[in-house]
């Protein structure tokens, strides 16, 4: 059992990107991982994320903040377009999205999957791994 919160929260909220096929060769696993990382030390970082969350995430993986963003929202498509909604929502554990036109972008995303596992009401294990 995982005692501590940040790594409980890492490791949850890299159980739901698996679950919704965004996989460790994707370089947004790495950078969304990260960034529940820095979430985790300062819940408002995804208040600030062009300004603040995306140039902590590349100057950690020397890359640049655009590429971080690009990355991130590459992601995102990924997981819309290889799920359905009901998908989505039944592993964030509540209704979040009604559509496929309700896509997020990068900001509400990152913040949703964090309070998601935040909350720890997360339903991937029933639906994704049993």
């Amino acid at each position: 059992m995982i005692e501590n919160t940040a790594t409980n929260i890492s490791y949850k909220s890299t159980k739901i990107l698996l679950c919704l096929g965004v996989t460790p060769n994707n370089i947004a696993y790495s950078y969304i991982s990260y960034a529940m990382r820095i979430a985790e030390n300062n819940s408002l970082s995804f208040t600030k994320v062009t300004r603040d969350l995306y140039p902590s995430i590349a100057n950690y993986f020397n890359t640049t903040s655009s590429s971080v963003e690009s990355a991130i929202r590459h992601a995102i498509d990924m997981i819309w377009s290889r799920n359905s909604i009901e998908r989505i929502n039944k592993v964030f554990g509540l209704t979040v999205y009604t559509s496929t036109y309700d896509k997020p972008g990068n900001g509400e995303f990152l913040s949703i999957l964090f309070e998601t596992v935040r909350l720890d009401i997360a339903n991937f294990n029933a639906f994704c791994f049993n």
